[in-house]
């Protein structure tokens, strides 16, 4: 594997710890930016191992759509996607709750597991 792609997949694989840390001092909102980043990190290290580069979006459908993931990690990046812009800005003024969480950190699982499989 080369070593940009194991620099990408580390990188995602700490912030997946990181979510789950935050999960358990009951900050969902971080928790909930840092289980996308995961994914959006993990899908840009198997674009690095496709193709060499990945583009410098945030989007993880169109991040799943470019790696040719199977239908249910293209679900499973359109339910983790609005994190991203939901958490960073105020003004939007969302929450998430422990049960969001719980389903967050999942899916973020799954999406890593899956992209594990194929690097």
């Amino acid at each position: 594997m080369k070593e940009e792609v194991k620099k990408w997949i580390e990188r995602a694989k700490e912030d997946l710890k990181a979510a789950e840390n935050s999960f358990k001092s009951k900050d969902y909102n971080w928790a909930s930016f840092q289980a996308q980043q995961s994914a959006e990190k993990a899908f840009k290290a198997l674009l690095i191992k496709q193709t060499g580069k990945f583009p410098k979006i945030h989007d993880l459908v169109k991040l799943s759509i470019l790696v040719k993931a199977p239908k249910d990690i293209i679900t499973d990046s359109g339910r983790l996607n609005p994190t991203y812009i939901e958490t960073k800005y105020p003004d939007l003024n969302k929450s998430y709750s422990e049960k969001d969480l719980v389903e967050f950190i999942d899916t973020a699982k799954n999406i890593l597991s899956w992209i594990e499989k194929n690097l």
